[in-house]
């Protein structure tokens, strides 16, 4: 009948670890089994069922073009004036230097950020864009007397995994304030390479 096999139990991916402790929720290689179950080839034992969930780890490879996308918080503006563009451009600048990414182009539209880089680590990519992120927000925030998060959440990046795509992205990057109708041709509009 249905007891025949019984299921590793399951839970929620939201319930709280302790309180799964609590009511019995077991890791994987601890259900009882009746003897009777089919044996399941290239079926992990030692993995548990329940464990935390860690970021998932960026694919940034040393030496090779990434598409950066940073949007701002509910897609609401990042910038609000020129000052604040120049500002970000500045901390750019400063942090492509001190990491030693190549910028290859940038779009700074008003609820987010778009720029094609080359990082000689994924560590310096990482780093340089949590240090944006620690310079950045609080200049907006005190300059709007605001607070809270600018940013929605991580950036995102994509691995330029040829030079067609690489192509690609510079000419995703330069037409979207055209797209956006914020300018009639990519070179006009003030906040892109």
């Amino acid at each position: 009948g249905s007891h025949d096999n019984p299921e590793p139990l399951r839970s929620a991916p939201d319930a709280p670890y302790g309180l799964l402790a609590k009511i019995g929720v077991r890791e994987r290689g601890q259900v009882q089994r009746s003897g009777s179950e089919p044996v399941v080839v290239n079926q992990r034992q030692d993995l548990p069922l329940l464990s935390a969930m860690a970021r998932q780890a960026r694919l940034i490879v040393p030496g090779v073009a990434a598409h950066i996308i940073q949007r701002g918080n509910n897609r609401g503006a990042c910038f609000r004036g020129s000052g604040d563009y120049l500002a970000y451009l500045t901390f750019l600048r400063e942090l492509c230097d001190k990491f030693e990414c190549g910028l290859h182009t940038y779009c700074l539209m008003p609820n987010h950020v778009h720029l094609l880089m080359t990082p000689p680590s994924a560590e310096a990519c990482a780093g340089m864009m949590r240090e944006i992120a620690q310079r950045y927000p609080p200049y907006f925030n005190r300059r709007y007397a605001r607070t809270g998060t600018l940013w929605e959440g991580r950036f995102r990046s994509c691995v330029t995994d040829s030079a067609r795509y690489v192509l690609a992205c510079y000419r995703y990057i330069e037409l979207n304030p055209v797209r956006a109708g914020l300018a009639s041709r990519p070179e006009s509009y003030e906040w892109s390479s």
